[in-house]
Parts: C-alpha cells; structure tokens; sequence
C-alpha cells in the first residue's frame, strides 16, 4: 500500500492585486476529492538590506499575513469536500542583498528546486512595480524561462476560472513528444467537469493532423483510467491558418483560446525543432514564450521533460519499503504519510513518454 501523494502548488507574491489573483486561481486547482492530497506553498522573496526601510504595507511581514488570510480561505473551501485538511504555508524568503529582481527570481527558483519542488509555479503576469499590464514582467518572464517545473502565469486581462462549473484548457499540440506529454499531464490535473480541446494549427487538415490528434487522443486514455477519463469532456481538432511559422502558430493559439472564452492556454515548453536543437536543455521554446506574453487568458507552460530531470537518476522506494520502481529520473513528490520523497510516476502508471509502462 503506497503513501499518499500530495500535489504541490506553489505561489510567488509580492502583495500586489495579481498576486492575490494568482493564489486564487492557485487553490482553484485543488481538490479533496482526487487520489491526491494537496500542498499549498506561497512565497514572498524580500531583500534583507532594504526590509527595515520599507513603508508598513511593503513589508515582509505585512505581505505574509494578507497571504495567510487568503490560506484560510483556501483551507476552508478545500477542508469541507473531503477528509483530509489542506497542507499550507506561507513563507517569507531573504534573497541576496541588494540582489534586486535578479536576486529574489534566483532565490525562488533556487527554493522551488530544493525544498518546495512543486507541481506546478503560479506567478502574475507582473508585479507591484508593473507598468505595463498587458505585458508580462521581468520576473514572470524570467521565471517562466528558467524554472524547471511546469509554470502558470495568472493574467490581469483574465478572471480567475469558476471551477464549481468547469474550467476550459485549450492545449497546443504540434506533434512532438513534449507537446503530447504536456497535454497528458494537463489531463492528470483537471477535475470533474472540466474540458479540454487539443488544437493543431495547419495550413490545412492533412492525414498527418489527424494521425498526431489520434495519438494525443491514445495517449489521454491513460492518464487515469476509464472511469476517471470518462470525467472531463476531451475534444481534438485542428485549426487552419495561413501562416504556420512560429509567430503565426502562437497568434492563432492565442486568438483562439480568447475565442473559446478558454481560461487556460497551455503549450509544451519546447516544440521538436528546439529540443532536437538544443538537446532538450533549453526549458522555453520560442512559440511558447510569444504565447506567454501575448495570451489574454492564462498561459500554462508544461515541462515534462524537466520534472523528470530535476534530480540525478537513483533508485527510488515506494512509501511502505516495497521494491523498487527502477534506476531513472523521476518526478519526485512527498508522501503524506512519511514525508519522504517517493516516485510520483508510480501513482501515475508509468513515466511520461511511457504510458503503463513500469507500473508497480
């Protein structure tokens, strides 16, 4: 019998109105209702140097508190749907003096890989200091690039999803392997009555889109089972455009999510041009990077490829000390139970790329 995996969300704030937006389209995503618990981790990167200077309302101690109270907004919708309270924290994080953005990105970063290692990073679009906000900022930029777990960045342009009713993820696949992987993770975190439309753009509909939509299609079929497939509306389709270079794949990506009324555009981190090139060392791809700043909806960026490299190949145990699940690089996850790092790919049925395969 397995410990419990928990799925972490983790938040970056700095007390501005679309960091508060960002937690909450955060505990959107939570469910007491899934095989999964839930950890909630939000945090505020401050500079010690220049912590005692700052009016009352900037300072780390003051941000922290407004976002514990949004905690308990969160605990208390998420502790009544089942039997397990929610974990959560906030945490106050000194980055390097006067390290300015550069120095509170790494830091979080840093504290991401290290001690939080989060399903996914939600951050606004732009900070306190923002003065452009149909743009993305330095820091969201930055984060987005750099981070090695899949990423969410909360527009203003956006409201937060009604999840009660079903949220909408529009998907951009282009038939590589990481477009493909990052639709199968997005189906691993959508609830009950969500939907998710996978789109191709095309000059036009060819046997080959048709091909790449049936495997996706193959490929969602095992992301939990039957029954709990059977849960989420999934369409495939194709979309026609004149221009299919990357500037017009991402216009199209983005023109369409905000036609659909979608609340998430999601992309791969890198299409299969770029990994091929890069050898899958370069975390974002240049259609996903215009999709960041230019979607009007949320933008999700998914990383399988590096939730998987994040820590060295090793041996990893299931919870109770059974046999181990094999000598790879894995998503790794707390358990509940021991609080001891487990692979989550074995309470996924196999590893990404790999659907059912090396199942404990």
């Amino acid at each position: 019998q397995k410990g419990k995996m928990v799925q972490t969300w983790m938040v970056i704030v700095d007390g501005s109105d679309i960091s508060h937006k960002a937690v909450q389209v955060a505990a959107s995503f939570m469910t007491n209702e899934d095989e999964e618990d839930d950890e909630l981790v939000v945090v505020h990167s401050f500079d010690p140097a220049t912590a005692a200077s700052l009016p009352a309302h900037r300072t780390p101690d003051h941000i922290t508190n407004q976002f514990d109270a949004e905690i308990v907004k969160a605990r208390a919708c998420y502790d009544v749907t089942g039997p397990t309270p929610l974990i959560a924290r906030c945490v106050a994080l000194p980055h390097k003096p006067n390290g300015g953005p550069v120095g509170a990105r790494n830091a979080i970063l840093a504290h991401a890989e290290q001690e939080v290692l989060p399903d996914v990073l939600f951050i606004g679009s732009f900070g306190a200091g923002g003065d452009k906000i149909d743009e993305n900022g330095t820091m969201s930029d930055g984060v987005a690039r750099l981070a090695k777990c899949s990423v969410a960045i909360v527009k203003n342009t956006w409201p937060v999803p009604d999840f009660k009713t079903g949220a909408k993820f529009v998907v951009g696949i282009d038939g590589g392997p990481n477009s493909i992987e990052a639709a199968w993770l997005i189906r691993r975190l959508v609830k009950p009555h969500d939907t998710m439309e996978c789109v191709i753009v095309c000059v036009c509909e060819t046997s080959r889109e048709k091909e790449i939509l049936a495997l996706v299609q193959k490929k969602l079929a095992t992301a939990r089972g039957p029954e709990k497939n059977d849960e989420v509306k999934c369409e495939f389709k194709s979309i026609v455009s004149e221009s299919v270079g990357k500037e017009g794949v991402a216009k199209m990506l983005c023109s369409y999510a905000q036609r659909a009324d979608a609340d998430f555009l999601v992309t791969g981190s890198q299409g299969p041009d770029t990994a091929k090139k890069a050898r899958r060392t370069i975390p974002f791809g240049e259609v996903s990077a215009l999709c960041a700043n230019a979607s009007r909806t949320h933008f999700m960026c998914m990383k399988p490829e590096f939730i998987y490299q994040t820590h060295a190949p090793q041996q990893v145990q299931v919870a109770s000390g059974g046999a181990a699940i094999g000598t790879k690089p894995v998503m790794l996850s707390r358990t509940k139970r021991s609080g001891s790092f487990v692979g989550k790919a074995a309470s996924m049925g196999g590893f990404v790329g790999r659907p059912g395969a090396d199942q404990q």
